[in-house]
């Protein structure tokens, strides 16, 4: 019972934060100042066409109803169509994950080839004075001159 408790609680607050979250990012985007439409559409666009196209995004209801929607749509794993390309925007998320994963990789390479090294190294000297014969810079600023 505690247990489940113990592991209830963090779900439960990451939820929340999360649910947070998105809420204030919708709301910035709703106080945004100017109008995605016209600026899709540009300054010459009629007002039929601007009609259109926020019927079409839904842009033309209640922003706690244009909310609801988002977050349930979300909450599938359907995250729209880019209007720039017209593709699935999960697509283009994880197109970018898949680079920044690569990326990730590499430097973890260089990462643990000196952290390991220099964790054993600590816990064989662990509790005992271990004197670096190493020239390093905090040393240098150290000495006396």
């Amino acid at each position: 019972m505690l247990t489940e408790r113990l592991l209830a609680a963090p779900v439960v607050l990451f939820g929340v934060v999360l649910f947070g979250v998105a809420l204030l990012a919708f709301g910035l985007l709703a106080l945004a100042p100017g109008d995605a439409v016209t600026a899709l559409l540009g300054p010459d666009a009629t007002p039929e066409a601007i009609a259109t196209l926020r019927a079409a995004y839904a842009l033309d209801a209640p922003a706690p109803l244009r909310f609801a929607a988002w977050l349930g749509q979300v909450g599938q794993g359907e995250l729209g169509r880019s209007i720039t390309t017209g593709r699935p925007v999960l697509g283009v998320v994880l197109g970018a994950l898949s680079a920044s994963g690569v990326l990730a990789a590499a430097a973890l390479g260089p990462a643990l080839l000196l952290a390991l090294p220099a964790g054993l190294t600590a816990a064989v000297w662990r509790g005992r004075a271990w004197r670096c014969r190493w020239p390093s810079p905090s040393r240098w600023a150290a000495r006396p001159h």
